[in-house]
């Protein structure tokens, strides 16, 4: 198990999500994010990204764009108003769970759980971030996830 993921995420319990945002590849309209990133109060962090080894990475950083030159840039790109996020906007975090998946056998998500049960779930779906409030049943079957409490 990440004990940094589960150190950070510890960290970010109780704190109100203020902001979210996405890297994402400049000029390119509809491209995955290489990162989201949460923003709670009192400046605490929660930045994820997919690993080479189909896991979820974690850092408790800030987003940050990327120069890559001849590779094309990355910029970053307020995502708040997105359904999935406006549902949770302003509410506390009040509990996360881990996400495992049984077929790739490592941890691919978190699932957040604000104030009034609303949801939120960050997972790593065949290398590329995805967010749902509820993860579709075809998506839990296909992957067999488990839930791991943080605590």
């Amino acid at each position: 198990m990440n004990r940094n993921l589960i150190i950070g995420l510890d960290c970010l319990l109780g704190r109100r999500l203020i902001a979210v945002q996405k890297l994402v590849r400049a000029n390119k309209e509809s491209s995955a994010p290489l990162e989201i990133g949460l923003v709670f109060d009192d400046d605490f962090y929660g930045t994820f990204l997919c690993d080479a080894d189909s896991s979820l990475a974690f850092f408790g950083d800030s987003i940050s764009p990327l120069l890559m030159g001849e590779y094309g840039d990355y910029i970053v790109e307020d995502i708040f108003r997105h359904p999935v996020f406006s549902k949770v906007m302003g509410r506390e975090l009040m509990n996360a769970f881990l996400i495992e998946s049984q077929v790739e056998k490592t941890l691919v998500g978190v699932k957040f759980v604000f104030s009034d049960n609303t949801g939120l779930n960050i997972l790593n779906v065949a290398g590329k971030l995805n967010t749902f409030s509820r993860i579709p049943q075809e998506v839990r079957i296909a992957w067999r996830y488990r839930l791991v409490p943080l605590r």
